[in-house]
């Protein structure tokens, strides 16, 4: 690539110059292959190129790069977060908040994917299938207990997966 051959002399600006672009193209293949296992939100693959030692002028670069190419968008991977959440292990809203930020996605647009991802889904509906099926895991367990213990486990159920008290409420009703 730097079109070099046996013999060359070539200046330390040129070396530093080789080692840079090598470094990048590290960094980047890094990025993609962390990339092509799942979607990642921006400070997930910060910390990890960081974890590899990169510095903070590559990591920028490499991230200035994936955002054009439209590999990295915070809005886009909070909003995929949540359909896939709701669909593989229906989580409340709550946990969804709390995952997206302990994943990086700034609480502005952990907000906005969330109003404008649930606006379409009813949690009392989505809350009730896992009721049901909870509730279906105690009554065959080897001593299924009074209503009112079934009552206080399901809605703890449901509390523990990040559901609103209303909704819970309602749920039980």
């Amino acid at each position: 690539r730097a079109w070099l051959r046996v013999g060359d002399e070539i200046s330390r600006a040129q070396v530093d110059d080789l080692i840079a672009r090598a470094t990048l193209i590290y960094a980047k293949s890094a990025a993609l292959r962390l990339l092509s296992i799942r979607p990642r939100s921006e400070k997930e693959i910060v910390d990890r190129l960081r974890e590899k030692e990169f510095d903070e002028r590559t990591i920028s670069a490499i991230l200035g790069e994936l955002r054009t190419a439209g590999l990295v968008n915070d809005a886009e991977f909070a909003r995929s977060f949540i359909r896939n959440s709701l669909t593989l292990r229906p989580l409340g809203e709550i946990q969804l908040r709390r995952k997206l930020l302990l994943l990086g996605v700034p609480r502005p647009v952990v907000d906005s994917a969330l109003s404008e991802t649930l606006a379409d889904i009813e949690m009392v509906d989505v809350a009730r299938e896992i009721a049901i099926v909870y509730q279906r895991r105690l009554q065959h367990s080897p001593a299924p207990g009074d209503p009112r213990k079934t009552r206080n486990k399901i809605s703890a159920h449901l509390a523990r997966r990040g559901y609103s008290w209303p909704t819970i409420s309602a749920v039980l009703k």
